[in-house]
């Protein structure tokens, strides 16, 4: 075995690790920005805010118009409904996305 030989075969060697190296820094980092979205969306669900405002939103009737969340919340009311809805279209996009799992709430809860 020649030197050109041997110096071919480190190389290859190199390379193969360094693709197999990356291959597994590139899974761990997808695991881990997954494992972090789903920890920031499970503090936005049990932020203050948020529990108030769904309490608040919870106890409207069906159906309940604009002028009926005014009536029953007062004049804060939509900014309770829209802390919700905006934490559940938030929820929507990162499933859509795949970034969260349908059943994520199963490993924090």
């Amino acid at each position: 075995m020649d030197l050109s030989t041997l110096a071919n075969l480190i190389n290859a060697f190199a390379v193969t690790a360094a693709l197999i190296f990356a291959g597994a820094q590139i899974s761990y980092y997808r695991q881990r920005r997954r494992r972090e979205t789903m920890l920031e969306l499970v503090r936005s669900f049990q932020s203050p805010a948020f529990t108030s405002a769904l309490r608040r939103v919870l106890s409207l009737p069906d159906g309940a118009d604009t002028k009926k969340i005014r009536e029953v919340l007062g004049p804060d009311g939509e900014d309770a409904v829209y802390v919700v809805s905006l934490n559940f279209e938030s929820l929507g996009i990162l499933l859509f996305r795949r970034e969260v799992t349908p059943g994520f709430g199963r490993r924090f809860f």
